[in-house]
């Protein structure tokens, strides 16, 4: 039972922002902005983990600037999960936005979460 119990810990950790794409299903009202909040999660979650993978392969396992002790991944999760708050709370809040709007937003806000876990990370 205990090793069940730390399996399902260890997944969680591993795979917990995922609950980010359940997110994406629920949060936006049209269908098209469903499909554009699954792509900007996915490209988070994603990009997340090759930061991570690129500072384990330089050789940097606690960031570049050992200034914070806490692990890489938590650090992306707070970084991106800073990110994703705002991003479906204006997903909920515009729902009459036209998709090319909504598209450059989730765009934009990719590139907002890729500055700060790389700040993040770097730290």
């Amino acid at each position: 039972m205990a090793a069940l119990k730390q399996t399902l810990v260890e997944f969680f950790l591993t795979w917990g922002d995922s609950l980010w794409l359940l997110a994406a299903l629920l949060i936006p009202r049209r269908r098209a902005h469903k499909i554009y909040a699954l792509a900007y999660v996915a490209a988070c979650m994603l990009m997340m983990r090759l930061q991570i993978e690129l500072l384990f392969d330089l050789d940097y396992p606690r960031g570049i600037l050992p200034l914070m002790d806490m692990p890489l991944y938590y650090r992306g999760l707070w970084a991106y999960g800073t990110v994703h708050v705002p991003y479906f709370l204006l997903a909920y809040f515009s729902p009459g936005s036209r998709n090319i709007i909504f598209m450059a937003f989730s765009i934009t806000l990719f590139f907002a979460g890729l500055t700060l876990s790389s700040l993040m990370l770097v730290l």
